[in-house]
């Protein structure tokens, strides 16, 4: 498999001119979330499909229900111009499926069949089988596969995440055999597919390896900034440093982060930390259980809008992002910080990608430890010169490889091939 890279550069047009001039096109994008129902993925696929629309281009989305309560009113999706949002039955059951493939055959020939893949998301306690399988039968239909996921590791968790993860590789195999092109948020996902073995992808497929973005602004107001700081940091007596974390807190940052947390606000008393995301509530409420005198200096906003988010975050000194397999262009939470230009801690791990020590653009330890992720606070706290550089670079850096008009280039236009 070749795995395809778009790097702009200033002795060359920009991929995002190019893109401008393919002609419009009809794209029918397949994602397993989609707003009101939460979820990065669901941020993600709503900020694509506003910039595809944005472009020119006519996209329709098909996606699940959001959840609603009996007496409610159904929620609705977010009306973008251009953007035509089809809500199915059920969240990928038979009804739902027989639905789907109806809509996808009646498609005319030149459309774009756009597949935000995360197996996780589709349905039946996370291995949806029967929804792979649609794809793979789908008679003369290529797929365009983006790769946000490819599923649980086997062998790494309890027996039943193992068996889940064995589902995936099945459901990644038949979605990827159906593709005409495989777009990759992170070139850890092609290590992956290659151990599908040969016939993962059709001998004329190509990886395309396509960063996500951020989802909310690359820029806050600075007056309003200021006050959200001065106003979070008088929760507590004598704070002056703000250190955030955004995320939705999952099983692992909610086992990780308490400790995390603790060891940083125990290592100086100046020091407030900011929880910033769903479900950042459950978890600061953990933590203060089990230590009463931290609730002072700690604040967590749950969900938010993208401009306070974007807010928030701008408001902190820097930023800790650990994640199981290691800082990636998969994740959104860490572009988040980058793209404002915040001073952002994360760990290496499985799928770190390269281009962050060569760009110098997060400060990046060797593990996920309380203590080497604290010890990287104290130490970049204490450095102002090292703050402002990785400030700097990151800014650059989201801005020249990972903004979303990279990627809606890289779709709507055909990238050059090097070797992988």
């Amino acid at each position: 498999m070749t795995l395809v890279v778009d790097r702009p550069t200033p002795s060359r047009p920009s991929r995002t001119v190019r893109a401008l001039e393919v002609p419009r096109q009809h794209w029918c994008v397949v994602t397993g979330e989609y707003p009101p129902l939460e979820g990065s993925l669901g941020d993600h696929t709503h900020h694509l499909v506003a910039a595809l629309a944005a472009s020119g281009d006519t996209v329709e989305v098909w996606c699940p229900p959001a959840p609603t309560l009996d007496d409610a009113e159904p929620a609705r999706a977010p009306e973008i111009p251009g953007v035509t949002v089809h809500v199915l039955p059920s969240r990928f059951g038979w009804r739902a499926i027989a639905q789907l493939r109806r809509a996808l055959r009646a498609l005319p020939p030149d459309a774009r069949v756009l597949v935000q893949w995360m197996p996780m998301a589709f349905g039946r306690r996370t291995t949806n089988l029967r929804f792979a399988l649609m794809l793979f039968r789908l008679p003369g239909r290529r797929l365009d596969l983006y790769v946000h996921d490819a599923g649980f590791d086997i062998g790494r968790e309890t027996t039943r995440r193992a068996l889940a993860g064995m589902m995936h590789r099945v459901m990644t195999w038949c979605a990827a055999r159906s593709a005409r092109r495989v777009y990759l948020t992170t070139p850890a996902w092609q290590t992956r597919l290659s151990l599908l073995g040969m016939r993962a992808l059709p001998k004329d497929a190509e990886a395309a390896w396509v960063p996500v973005s951020s989802n909310v602004p690359d820029h806050a107001d600075e007056a309003r900034v200021a006050e959200l700081r001065r106003t979070l940091l008088a929760r507590g007596r004598h704070q002056r440093v703000l250190v955030g974390h955004f995320g939705t807190f999952g099983r692992f940052h909610f086992a990780l982060m308490p400790h995390v947390v603790a060891r940083i606000l125990d290592e100086a008393h100046d020091r407030t930390f900011l929880l910033v995301g769903r479900g950042g509530e459950a978890l600061r409420d953990f933590i203060v259980t089990e230590r009463p005198e931290l609730a002072a200096r700690i604040v967590a906003t749950g969900g938010l809008a993208p401009d306070d988010v974007a807010m928030h975050l701008a408001a902190c000194d820097l930023l800790v992002q650990p994640f199981e397999d290691g800082a990636s262009t998969r994740r959104g939470s860490l572009m988040a910080g980058v793209a404002l230009g915040r001073p952002t801690i994360a760990n290496r791990g499985r799928s770190t990608e390269e281009l962050w020590s060569a760009e110098r653009a997060i400060h990046l330890t060797d593990s996920h430890a309380p203590h080497a992720l604290a010890g990287a606070v104290t130490k970049l706290l204490a450095d102002a010169t090292l703050r402002e550089r990785l400030s700097e670079n990151a800014r650059r850096l989201h801005a020249e490889r990972f903004a979303m008009a990279h990627a809606i280039a890289a779709f709507r236009a055909e990238p050059a091939t090097v070797p992988a």
